[in-house]
């Protein structure tokens, strides 16, 4: 699992920390995410980010799906 360390902002600062504090506390994010021309919302926790391939996977009660760091809008982290 990746985390984003002292590197040029990949996404917005407010975002990539929000991700950060996903990965550490290991608690669920909603993400809002551009897909098929429109802002979907999906919730779950955060399995990997794969910043070679741009990709963060989420794992929600329906599996693991696969999205593009550059489709992220939007990310919330709830306690």
């Amino acid at each position: 699992m990746l985390i984003f360390l002292k590197s040029p902002p990949l996404l917005g600062h407010a975002i990539e920390e929000t991700i950060n504090i996903g990965i550490k506390r290991k608690c669920e994010v909603i993400l809002k995410i551009w897909e098929d021309g429109r802002t979907n919302v999906r919730g779950g926790m955060i399995e990997n980010v794969d910043l070679y391939r741009r990709t963060l996977q989420l794992d929600d009660p329906f599996g693991l799906h696969t999205f593009q760091l550059d489709d992220i809008i939007d990310v919330t982290a709830t306690e």
